[in-house]
């Protein structure tokens, strides 16, 4: 049955009802399985990439439902009813398969999050990126012309509304099941609509009662509750709550009490030994520390142990409020007059602070394994924090504690670390306990903790002449010191190499070799080569540069302004905006659709990688104010996702194939190059190469693939 729909609108709601569902879900669902797995940016490339992967190879079948220009509505209803469905069930999969696949206690491996992120979001991305292509098949019948680009823009447009509601609306007020039932009404909202434009007596009544025993069933069963209960099996739920930063879980086992973000513990109660050994072996060092910065983990029990000095000012800054408050129904936290608190970016708090205010500053975050804490380890920071404090100030931070065997993995990291360090401040030691506690000073730093602790007078549980000696405390210190590579690199804002070693690290604890990834992008490009057809390989060059700068824009907005969830949930949306006006309006920015055109957006593209990086370097250097540094980030994220968006609705015009072969063949290739780039620049080739290095590289592979098309320009349908 040949499909005929009277009413555009109803067509035009079921396209933006699935740009909805499609960013909604992969928003809640990363955060999802960020806290299952743990995750840092190599998870979330890896689910990145096999979510676009996914969608790319439903959008490439998705032209095999359509036979001779012939499709069933009952089918698309069908699909829709799955697209409203599948996220809940995918969402309750990962909490599952935690459960199924890893014992309590244990974390996985890359090689079970690759496979079990692969099969868990295979039935939604595929099903999603099948729409996608009988959507344009459809709409370009309908309306007897070529729409796929329209489809593309009103898909965007679905994306910009879903990532609006769920970023400022529906992360402050409901759980991630509860957002996902909400979204889930609006794509059964969409199979309802398009059933009335059947002839089918069944499908228009069908349609409203399924719907209903579906959001009967959905509605009754509490998942997020029975999901968290999985990921924490033995442990007494407190609370939890679904913040901007993550999903916050506070559990009670024994008498402890644990507080979780996204899956990591942040620490428990009580925590003596950390507690006193990141304070103590800190503020001993200091003849008399008054004003002290502490970054996040306040609530832990560490204020209790400042205090046993006599300071004047406390300030504590943690982004999180809802620690605090969970803290203070507890009684875990109680106001006291010499701490300030501050609920923002500790990046930002820094920045903005006046000279030399502190005596001491303690950096209690966990190590870098992500970008974002990357930050706190950096040359440019550790500067900050020597502008805002007095002379002979002590820095302190930690690293997971090496025991007594420093592998090389290990070693490298701690070189990184201590290397970074040393260019500026005079002195650095490091003592061994739980972590490896690396104190910085221009002034002078001793290892007789104990015998300073006992000129003081000071009363410890732990860190006293009890447990410690300093003989072998030294010993100890000596040994890692001695052990550490002189040679190894300083860790940068635009290059983070304490990132990229602690990622490798990590990976160490799997037995793979980190390398191997750096063979997904030749593997790539040959099947670019053999497989797509000339004007997909633009489409996979633009894809993998609007990926990889939009991971770019991100890193930089958080190393430059400070994290600001919201922002950065903007910048997202800004993004898709951009790609909804290049697909819309194409024939408005161009006056020729040949390929002429699309050899000159390709090489702009790559234009625009090679001076991204000094744009943003410059911005960096300079101190404008706020509205300066959204608007250029504002219009650097709008100008690549237009130029992409561009590119897109071009290929799509110029081919002059079927349109489902068009819309599947090249929206595949759009989303295999960014699956391509999410995964290599954010895990390996930004730490690696750096931010200027890295984009004149997509710069050249953008060049390269102008060159090429320019060369096979006879071969183009």
């Amino acid at each position: 049955m040949k499909m005929q729909l009277k009413n555009e609108g109803f067509l035009k709601y079921s396209i933006i009802a699935l740009g909805i569902s499609s960013i909604s879900s992969q928003i809640i669902l990363l955060r999802i399985f960020l806290s299952v797995f743990l995750g840092n940016e190599l998870i979330l490339g890896i689910i990145l990439a096999n979510w676009m992967l996914l969608t790319a190879l439903g959008s490439y079948f998705g032209k095999f439902l359509i036979n001779k220009s012939k499709i069933k509505i009952s089918l698309i209803i069908a699909m829709q009813f799955c697209i409203a469905v599948f996220p809940i069930l995918t969402g309750f999969s990962i909490y599952l398969s935690k459960s199924i696949i890893s014992p309590p206690g244990l974390i996985f491996g890359i090689t079970e999050i690759m496979l079990s992120s692969f099969i868990i979001l295979l039935p939604y991305c595929f099903f999603s990126g099948a729409l996608f292509t009988v959507f344009s098949f459809v709409y370009s019948e309908s309306c007897k012309r070529n729409l796929i680009f329209k489809t593309y823009s009103l898909e965007s447009l679905g994306s910009i509304i879903g990532g609006l509601v769920f970023s400022i609306v529906l992360v402050f007020l409901f759980e991630a099941f509860q957002s996902l039932k909400i979204f889930m009404l609006i794509s059964l909202m969409a199979a309802i609509a398009l059933s009335f434009y059947s002839k089918k007596s069944s499908l228009k009544w069908g349609s409203p009662i399924i719907s209903a025993i579906i959001i009967f069933v959905i509605f009754n069963i509490n998942f997020d509750k029975i999901s968290t209960e999985y990921l924490f099996p033995g442990q007494n739920i407190l609370f939890q709550k679904e913040t901007p930063y993550g999903k916050m879980v506070v559990s009670e086992t024994d008498g402890q009490i644990n507080f979780y973000e996204n899956g990591n513990s942040l620490f428990s109660l009580p925590n003596v030994i950390e507690n006193e050994e990141l304070v103590h072996y800190s503020l001993i060092q200091h003849d008399n520390p008054e004003e002290v910065l502490l970054i996040s983990g306040g609530v832990s029990g560490i204020i209790r142990e400042i205090e046993k000095y006599d300071i004047k000012n406390i300030d504590y800054v943690e982004i999180n409020p809802d620690i605090i408050d969970i803290a203070e129904k507890h009684g875990i936290w109680k106001n006291d007059e010499i701490v300030n608190v501050w609920h923002q970016d500790a990046r930002l708090f820094v920045k903005n602070a006046s000279e030399n205010i502190y005596d001491v500053v303690l950096i209690n975050l966990q190590e870098p394994n992500t970008a974002g804490l990357n930050r706190f380890y950096t040359n440019e920071f550790f500067g900050e924090l020597k502008r805002i404090s007095k002379n002979k100030a002590v820095i302190a931070l930690s690293l997971p504690s090496t025991a007594n065997y420093f592998s090389e993995e290990a070693k490298q990291l701690h070189s990184v670390i201590y290397n970074t360090l040393k260019t500026n401040f005079d002195s650095i030691i490091i003592i061994p306990g739980e972590r490896n506690y690396f104190i910085a000073s221009d002034g002078d730093l001793s290892l007789e903790i104990v015998e300073m602790i006992n000129k003081k007078k000071i009363e410890n549980t732990y860190v006293n002449q009890y447990f410690i000696q300093d003989n072998l405390l030294k010993l100890r210190s000596e040994y890692l010191i001695e052990n550490l590579d002189a040679s190894a690199e300083i860790n940068y804002d635009f290059k983070p190499v304490s990132y990229y070693r602690q990622i490798v690290y990590w990976m160490t604890n799997f037995g793979i070799n980190s390398w191997y990834y750096l063979f997904v992008l030749p593997i790539l490009i040959v099947f670019m080569f053999f497989k797509f057809k000339t004007l997909d390989w633009g489409m996979f060059g633009a894809g993998f540069s609007a990926s990889s700068i939009e991971f770019l824009l991100l890193i930089s907005f958080q190393i430059i302004y400070g994290y600001v969830y919201q922002m950065l949930g903007i910048i997202i949306t800004v993004f898709m905006i951009g790609l909804a006006i290049g697909a819309a309006y194409f024939n408005k920015f161009l006056k020729k659709i040949n390929l002429n055109s699309f050899i000159k957006i390709q090489t702009l593209i790559g234009l625009y990688c090679v001076l991204f990086p000094f744009i943003i370097l410059l911005l960096n250097k300079l101190d404008g104010n706020t509205m300066v540094v959204y608007f250029v980030f504002f219009l650097l994220t709008l100008i690549i996702s237009i130029l992409t968006g561009l590119q897109f609705s071009l290929a799509s015009k110029i081919k002059k194939e079927k349109i489902s072969v068009i819309a599947s063949e090249t929206y595949a290739a759009d989303l295999l190059g960014s699956a391509a780039g999410m995964i290599l620049v954010s895990v390996i080739l930004f730490p690696l190469l750096g931010i200027v290095n890295l984009c004149l590289l997509i710069g050249g592979l953008n060049f390269l693939i102008s060159g090429l098309i320019f060369l096979n320009r006879g071969k183009v349908n």
